[in-house]
């Protein structure tokens, strides 16, 4: 094959840089940007889960709407009777994810490390293998088995250097003594990426009691039986739980939890479990990503015709002089492969870039980031782009060409007449295509703009400001009763509310828009009880400090907050937000000062003794939940009040909080230091990763968009500036007639933004059509929203007059004498 064509399209194109540079840009950013969001699309969310046969992994969850729950976990008596008896399960296994204190004989600091305590059947069933040891066995897998643990291949790299003797060895995981059995493989990230360690979760397969629904579970489904069938199954089960399991926990009837909260069996395919939500963000991202390419694309084959009708003369040389016409139509589709392949490259490379960068700093709520590589996949999504390129950019020019009367271009060059108009045409529709696809990406990131704007504007409950927050864990093995845990954290408030700058501390169970910590509990009212068998509504229990209130800036509505002295703190006094007390008593929150509470059918009651605002607790775009706290006072052999193992401490500054870390630290240590202090955080940070997601997207739309209207406007301003290169002739005898500047200025520039109107009404009636997908992402902004929709159309029209009016200017300078003699 000859590679004369290549020779002279690359000789074509060195002559004109400008150009080439322009162009071969505009199509990097365009295929760079599809090959990025594809690549983290395919392995986030069409990438199979890496276990075997992971089609056949299900999530295993129940619903009980009647308690307005649409999905929990299995509880202990699920597990093993679905165990005993599904028909269609290949296996099961339930885990929770939970972190630990881990030490090592090194004497290396105290770490914390994520872990999750899982079943003896959890790698079976997603038929993993350890790369050295073994498995869990059913003994170490019971109450009071042998203490093991399996470690991570990353942990075992950067703690124990790869030492393959590691196995048998000791080491303390919350100060108790465990040995290590096995090493999981690196890319067993479950069931997080973060997840370093794994220990026996140790359930009594010889309860009597089902216990609450607080299990992650995880099946695999026998080969041939569909989820459907499977999930028919589990409900058939669910109705025969209550003979295996009479109850839930002491005076809790399992049959009456299962009628009361209408539960339903659900299976979900793991990888939705994984992927979550954030599927679709991801397809927008790559809807976005798509839009940038075709608006590359159309300026691209909008700066090839006008390559192309300025070489119209040399063309109809060429063909006077004999040369074949489709020859000709050859070298434009060549120089167009040319500038997509060397676009490709670029794209690739910046593809690559964008993907370093966002797996080191992306939102870590994304799943499977550390999934997220360029790949074969990748490449062939980039070729294939890169194809589509080729052929868009070069068919319209080698089109334009191909209709062309070559004779007639030499009669109407010579005479520099003012003919062509024709040929405007074809590059006004690419203008107003390319304003259109502008406004949908603008639209779209000036709803989130909107939305971000509210959310900032909504009441948290709490002041974020200068308040630091920051978590500890005690382990059982040295803090085996509530009270050496309350005895721990009265000690710790009291020495850190002495150090400089501190304004207030407290210590809580929970804070705000953090999951850590939930314990959501039927609560029990005394003068508005269920009826008999029935569980009251379920509400998240807090416990808390007396100075946590003031240091977390929550205020108090009524009543009293708990006393700062423990001593004479009582412990069946609680606290509640604004939200439960209104939920009960409609007449004002003021009115629940005295009711009591109790959190188990036969317990203490306790006294409801203030009220205090309520926080945007699960997420910033949720209505405040009714919350109930508890003091921080030890009660033995009391499911509550009582000081949890793990707290968080949150301190108020008078200034910075940053600086307060190390002393605070420094009293950690003085206490205790053995115990590692993690997550650590100014809360003005929580309030914004609860914005995580939104941000992200917001971020993406808003380059995307930026790119369009700049590669739009650069477009528009090429229409008019040819515009005006055409009728040069035209515009020198109107002004040698008399025509004032200002009118020819008027005349040219009008022309720009009619294609801008165009361009603008068809983005409205597209934008109506897509905007639907950005409505779960939205918050309290309609996906029309028309101050939006106005916002960006006047700015769409200002960048149309502004990208006008520099042709239209330079054409209002235009002599009359040079425009004639250049005729």
């Amino acid at each position: 094959m000859s590679l004369l064509p290549l020779k002279l399209a690359l000789r074509s194109l060195r002559r004109a840089p400008a150009f080439t540079s322009a162009a071969v840009l505009t199509l990097g950013l365009g295929i760079g940007a599809v090959c990025t969001t594809f690549t983290v699309l395919n392995a986030v969310l069409l990438r199979p889960l890496p276990y075997a046969h992971s089609d056949r992994l299900v999530g295993m969850w129940y619903a009980l709407p009647g308690f307005g729950a649409s999905k929990v976990n299995q509880s202990l008596g699920t597990y093993f009777f679905n165990q005993r008896e599904a028909k269609a399960f290949d296996a099961m296994a339930v885990y929770d994810q939970t972190a630990v204190n881990l030490s090592d004989a090194s004497g290396g600091p105290p770490q914390r490390v994520r872990a999750a305590s899982v079943s003896v059947t959890l790698l079976p069933t997603l038929e993993v293998q350890p790369m050295l040891g073994r498995n869990f066995s059913d003994a170490e897998d019971r109450p009071g088995g042998p203490p093991v643990v399996l470690i991570g291949e990353g942990l075992w790299r950067r703690r124990f250097g790869g030492d393959r003797s590691v196995i048998g060895q000791t080491i303390e995981v919350d100060r108790a003594k465990r040995t290590i059995i096995g090493i999981l493989p690196q890319g067993f990230r479950f069931p997080s990426a973060a997840t370093e360690l794994w220990l026996p979760m140790a359930l009594d397969p010889a309860a009597t009691e089902a216990g609450g629904f607080g299990h992650d579970a995880v099946g695999r489904i026998r080969a041939g039986t569909s989820l459907s069938a499977a999930q028919a199954e589990l409900q058939q089960l669910l109705t025969r739980l209550p003979e295996a399991y009479p109850t839930l926990g002491p005076g809790i009837p399992t049959e009456g939890i299962l009628t009361q909260g209408k539960a339903r069996a659900l299976l979900y395919p793991m990888r939705d479990d994984v992927v979550g939500d954030f599927g679709r963000v991801l397809w927008i991202i790559t809807g976005t990503a798509a839009l940038v390419l075709l608006v590359a694309c159309v300026n691209v084959a909008n700066l090839l015709l006008a390559r192309t009708e300025g070489r119209q003369r040399e063309m109809a040389v060429r063909a006077a002089l004999g040369a074949d016409r489709w020859r000709v139509l050859g070298h434009f589709l060549t120089e167009g492969s040319v500038l997509a392949a060397v676009g490709g490259t670029l794209g690739v490379v910046l593809a690559t870039v964008s993907i370093g960068l966002l797996v080191r700093f992306g939102p870590a709520e994304l799943p499977r980031l550390q999934e997220v590589g360029i790949d074969g996949t990748s490449l062939g999504i980039a070729l294939v782009a890169t194809a589509a390129v080729a052929v868009l950019c070069s068919s319209l020019p080698a089109l334009r060409y191909s209709r062309t009367q070559l004779g007639a271009v030499l009669s109407e060059e010579g005479r520099g007449g003012t003919a062509g108009r024709g040929r405007q045409r074809a590059r006004g529709m690419l203008v107003a295509a390319q304003v259109a696809l502008s406004l949908v990406l603008l639209a779209g990131s000036g709803l989130l703009v909107r939305s971000v704007g509210k959310l900032r504007s909504v009441r948290l409950g709490f002041d974020p400001s200068q308040v630091l927050t920051l978590r500890l864990a005690l382990p059982d093995a040295t803090y085996p009763h509530v009270s050496d845990n309350a005895r721990f954290y009265g000690q710790l408030v009291e020495r850190i509310e002495q150090l400089p700058g501190v304004a207030a501390i407290g210590v809580t169970s929970k804070l705000p828009l953090r999951p850590d910590g939930s314990d959501l509990t039927p609560l029990y009212v005394e003068d508005q009880m269920p009826a008999e068998g029935a569980l009251p509504p379920v509400f998240e229990l807090v416990t808390a400090s007396a100075g946590y209130f003031s240091a977390a800036g929550i205020p108090l509505l009524a009543g009293h907050t708990f006393d700062r002295d423990v001593s004479r703190q009582s412990p069946h006094e609680v606290i509640v937000s604004r939200a439960f007390a209104e939920q009960y008593w409609h007449d004002g929150f003021d009115h629940a000062i005295g009711r009591r509470v109790r959190a188990v059918p036969n317990g203490d009651w306790a006294t409801i003794v203030g009220v205090v605002e309520s926080v945007r607790d699960t997420s910033i775009q949720t209505p405040a939940e009714p919350v109930v706290y508890f003091p921080t006072v030890a009660v033995p052999d009391s499911v509550y009040p009582h000081v949890r193992d793990e707290m968080a401490v949150v301190v108020r500054a008078r200034g910075v909080p940053t600086p307060l870390v190390p002393a605070i630290v420094q009293e950690v240590k003085a206490l205790d230091p053995s115990l590692p202090v993690f997550e650590v955080s100014e809360m003005r940070d929580v309030v914004a990763a609860s914005m995580a997601r939104l941000s992200f997207t917001l971020l993406i739309l808003a380059v995307a968009a930026g790119i369009s209207l700049l590669l739009g406007a650069i477009g528009l301003y090429g229409v008019i500036a040819y515009v005006v290169s055409l009728r040069t002739r035209e515009i020198g005898v109107r002004i040698a007639l008399g025509a004032q500047p200002g009118d020819v200025s008027r005349l040219v520039a009008r022309q720009g933004l009619l294609l801008a109107l165009a361009g603008t009404a068809l983005g409205l009636i597209a934008f109506t059509i897509v905007s639907r997908f950005l409505r779960a992402l939205l918050y309290d902004v309609s996906p029309t929203d028309p101050l939006t929709l106005v916002a960006v159309s006047v700015l769409l029209l200002v960048v149309a007059g502004l990208s006008s009016w520099i042709p239209a200017h330079r054409a209002a300078a235009i002599s009359p004498l040079e425009a004639l003699r250049s005729d």
